[in-house]
Protein backbone atom coordinates (compact mmCIF):
# COMPACT_ATOMS: atom_id res chain seq x y z
CA UNK A 1 0.00 0.00 0.00
CA UNK A 2 3.22 2.56 0.72
CA UNK A 3 4.41 1.67 -2.61
CA UNK A 4 1.32 2.65 -4.54
CA UNK A 5 0.84 5.51 -2.73
CA UNK A 6 4.41 6.54 -3.02
CA UNK A 7 4.03 5.90 -6.57
CA UNK A 8 1.22 8.54 -6.94
CA UNK A 9 2.99 11.23 -4.70
CA UNK A 10 0.56 10.59 -1.72
CA UNK A 11 2.92 8.99 1.14
CA UNK A 12 2.40 12.73 2.54
CA UNK A 13 -0.94 12.25 3.74
CA UNK A 14 0.17 9.00 6.11
CA UNK A 15 2.52 11.22 7.90
CA UNK A 16 0.83 15.01 8.07
CA UNK A 17 -2.61 15.78 9.51
CA UNK A 18 -2.42 19.13 7.35
CA UNK A 19 -1.34 20.08 4.00
CA UNK A 20 2.35 20.84 3.93
CA UNK A 21 4.49 23.35 2.24
CA UNK A 22 5.34 21.58 -0.52
CA UNK A 23 1.81 21.49 -2.21
CA UNK A 24 1.96 25.72 -1.90
CA UNK A 25 6.04 25.57 -3.09
CA UNK A 26 6.11 22.98 -6.03
CA UNK A 27 2.27 23.30 -7.26
CA UNK A 28 0.59 26.65 -6.56
CA UNK A 29 -2.53 26.97 -8.63
CA UNK A 30 -2.93 25.21 -11.74
CA UNK A 31 -6.32 25.69 -13.74
CA UNK A 32 -7.50 27.69 -11.25
CA UNK A 33 -7.08 24.68 -8.56
CA UNK A 34 -5.38 25.83 -5.32
CA UNK A 35 -2.90 23.73 -2.96
CA UNK A 36 -5.67 23.19 -0.64
CA UNK A 37 -8.37 21.76 -3.63
CA UNK A 38 -5.69 19.19 -4.64
CA UNK A 39 -4.60 18.22 -0.97
CA UNK A 40 -8.42 17.92 -0.16
CA UNK A 41 -8.49 15.54 -3.61
CA UNK A 42 -5.33 13.88 -2.43
CA UNK A 43 -6.24 13.11 0.70
CA UNK A 44 -9.96 11.99 -0.56
CA UNK A 45 -7.85 9.48 -2.96
CA UNK A 46 -5.25 8.71 0.32
CA UNK A 47 -8.46 6.81 2.22
CA UNK A 48 -9.41 5.60 -0.63
CA UNK A 49 -6.61 3.26 -1.77
CA UNK A 50 -6.43 2.62 2.35
CA UNK A 51 -10.58 1.69 2.62
CA UNK A 52 -10.18 -0.74 -1.02
CA UNK A 53 -7.03 -2.39 0.18
CA UNK A 54 -8.31 -3.62 3.71
CA UNK A 55 -11.03 -6.16 4.84
CA UNK A 56 -14.18 -4.87 5.92
CA UNK A 57 -13.76 -6.37 9.54
CA UNK A 58 -10.62 -4.00 9.05
CA UNK A 59 -12.31 -0.78 7.35
CA UNK A 60 -14.66 -1.12 10.47
CA UNK A 61 -11.70 -0.20 12.87
CA UNK A 62 -10.83 3.24 10.85
CA UNK A 63 -14.00 4.14 8.85
CA UNK A 64 -14.70 7.47 11.60
CA UNK A 65 -11.50 8.77 10.43
CA UNK A 66 -11.35 12.01 9.05
CA UNK A 67 -8.12 12.32 7.11
CA UNK A 68 -5.98 10.07 5.89
CA UNK A 69 -2.95 9.85 8.60
CA UNK A 70 -5.69 9.15 11.46
CA UNK A 71 -7.24 6.10 9.35
CA UNK A 72 -3.54 5.00 8.33
CA UNK A 73 -2.72 5.17 12.28
CA UNK A 74 -5.53 3.25 13.13
CA UNK A 75 -4.94 0.80 10.50
CA UNK A 76 -1.28 0.41 12.04
CA UNK A 77 -2.77 0.45 15.87
CA UNK A 78 -5.07 -2.76 14.97
CA UNK A 79 -2.64 -4.79 13.06
CA UNK A 80 0.31 -4.05 15.70
CA UNK A 81 -1.65 -5.40 18.22
CA UNK A 82 -2.72 -7.98 16.27
CA UNK A 83 0.91 -8.59 15.26
CA UNK A 84 2.00 -9.38 18.99
CA UNK A 85 -0.94 -11.51 19.41
CA UNK A 86 -0.44 -13.98 16.33
CA UNK A 87 3.18 -14.53 17.63
CA UNK A 88 2.70 -15.15 21.12
CA UNK A 89 -0.09 -17.40 19.38
CA UNK A 90 2.15 -19.22 16.78
CA UNK A 91 5.03 -19.10 19.72
CA UNK A 92 2.78 -21.30 22.37
CA UNK A 93 1.89 -23.81 19.44
CA UNK A 94 5.22 -24.48 18.17
CA UNK A 95 6.65 -24.70 21.77
CA UNK A 96 3.37 -27.61 22.53
CA UNK A 97 3.76 -29.42 19.17
CA UNK A 98 5.56 -33.09 19.84
CA UNK A 99 6.65 -35.86 17.30
CA UNK A 100 5.80 -39.16 18.64
CA UNK A 101 7.80 -41.73 18.88
CA UNK A 102 6.50 -43.69 15.89
CA UNK A 103 6.10 -40.41 13.86
CA UNK A 104 8.36 -39.81 10.69
CA UNK A 105 10.44 -36.59 11.66
CA UNK A 106 10.66 -34.91 8.50
CA UNK A 107 6.53 -35.10 8.17
CA UNK A 108 6.60 -33.78 11.65
CA UNK A 109 8.46 -30.53 10.69
CA UNK A 110 7.01 -30.34 7.39
CA UNK A 111 2.71 -30.15 9.03
CA UNK A 112 4.39 -27.51 12.57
Amino acid sequence: MIWLLRSRGLQVHLNSMTITITYFAVFGDVNNVTPKMRWQTDEAITIHVIAASTPNSVFTNTKSKSIAKGVWDALNAFFEGRTTIVLVKLSQQLQSTRCGNDDNVCDHIDNS
